[in-house]
């Protein structure tokens, strides 16, 4: 039998839905969390689904220090098997406003987190203490037995 091209045409309001064809497995994830006065419910933490294994593929966020104090270490927890982690990110001031020092990250990376382990952040300072921070998380879960 010979092959046939197939044609799809779909309007922009009803996109064709794909997945990748060499791991169907794969469903994106992405998550904020955040220490902030603002927003005191916000989650520093959560804990990844069980059955899935998160798969940690970009980071990025910030801390807003008092001017003149040093962000010393900002860190992403995980934990594989029984072996918890921390994963460091580099920082770097972004501005000065006012009172505030702002410092960003935004790392491409490739971490894990085992089915029920939780996923937190550390920001280590020197000087003063961290007014708020924030990290976002994106990449994809994948089903595990």
């Amino acid at each position: 039998m010979p092959v046939q091209d197939v044609m799809v045409k779909n309007a922009s309001t009803n996109p064709v839905v794909s997945r990748l064809q060499d791991n169907p497995a794969r469903q994106p994830f992405q998550q904020i969390l955040m220490s902030d006065p603002a927003f005191p419910t916000a989650p520093q933490s959560f804990n990844v689904p069980v059955g899935k294994c998160l798969v940690i593929e970009c980071v990025s966020g910030y801390v807003n220090m008092p001017t003149g104090g040093k962000v010393s270490d900002l860190s992403l927890q995980t934990t594989v098997g029984n072996q918890s982690v921390p994963h460091r990110l580099p920082v770097t001031l972004m501005l000065s406003a006012g009172v505030t020092d702002r410092y960003v990250t935004c790392q491409m990376l490739r971490a894990y987190a085992s089915p029920g382990t939780m996923v937190g952040y550390g920001v280590g300072t020197s000087g003063a203490g961290a007014q708020s921070s924030t990290l976002t998380i994106s990449g994809h879960l994948v089903d595990v037995p």
